[in-house]
């Protein structure tokens, strides 16, 4: 607010020589102005807490590729992640294996898994269970060092995964991933007239759902994601043979095992 002095009400003062003179000036209220000014641009350097990490929200996982839509993938977008890495612990379960800034990996946990506040470890092996499909995450946050003591069991480092939650409004999403012999390429192998291609039929589905069940109270949110894969496995069992089956055990097994009537050697045949 800014204020004006009135020429209109101000008068002629007269003064002697050290004396002392008083005038009251008439302040009028002036014309009230505001300004307004909205800045996006967040902070580079966090001053409240020394946590170093990085945060990856819905719209870079929507955006970004994911392979076989696994949002752990994105873990090595955070400097200081060395690995990241699905494997199965002694029962087959799935498990997560993520090194950070030099942290072991000798198949147990050493980084914290959290999903929505509560952890998400392995209780075998201490490494990371399985997040839902990139549909139903909001957001996860990797913390790498000085990350606060609410944060126990392991110092390798610190996972958040915050999933999506329901609203006042029904939405949700659907998607289906296809891979099959039809859209595939001829595979080459030097030296073949005829190119033929590997059996592959693999779907990927699912979709996610949410909406209220009291309205400004309470809300539902689910999501369900599928995979069905056929293929063909290549399992080579032969072994060398020694130099006694070379020399003895299959020339005595052809001799035992001739044609009816031979008498040629089977090594000329």
């Amino acid at each position: 607010m800014s204020t004006r002095l009135d020429s209109r009400n101000s008068s002629r003062l007269e003064s002697c020589w050290k004396s002392i003179a008083r005038v009251d000036a008439a302040l009028q209220v002036g014309a009230l102005t505001e300004t307004v000014e909205v800045k996006s641009d967040a902070a580079m350097v966090e001053t409240t807490v020394p946590v170093l990490g990085q945060t990856v929200n819905s719209q870079d996982i929507e955006l970004l590729p994911l392979v076989d839509r696994d949002v752990y993938s994105l873990l090595t977008l955070t400097a200081g992640v060395d690995f990241t890495g699905q494997a199965t612990d002694n029962f087959g379960a799935p498990q997560q294996q993520t090194m950070v800034n030099g942290s072991p990996n000798s198949s147990i946990g050493s980084v914290n898994y959290n999903l929505n506040g509560g952890t998400n470890s392995n209780g075998l092996r201490n490494t990371g269970n399985s997040v839902p499909n990139p549909d139903a995450v909001q957001e996860f946050r990797v913390s790498t060092n000085s990350y606060s003591s609410e944060y126990g069991r392991f110092a390798g480092g610190v996972v958040d995964v915050v999933t999506k939650s329901g609203t006042n409004q029904l939405h949700g999403s659907l998607f289906e991933y296809v891979r099959n012999t039809r859209l595939n390429a001829n595979r080459w192998l030097p030296g073949q007239t005829i190119l033929s291609k590997d059996p592959l039929h693999r779907n990927q589905f699912g979709g996610s759902a949410g909406g209220p069940i009291i309205k400004d109270r309470t809300f539902i949110f689910g999501s369900y994601s599928g995979l069905r894969k056929r293929t063909t496995t290549f399992s080579n069992t032969a072994t060398p043979l020694t130099s006694q089956e070379r020399l003895k055990e299959i020339a005595g097994h052809m001799l035992r095992h001739k044609p009816d009537g031979a008498t040629t050697p089977w090594w000329k045949y």
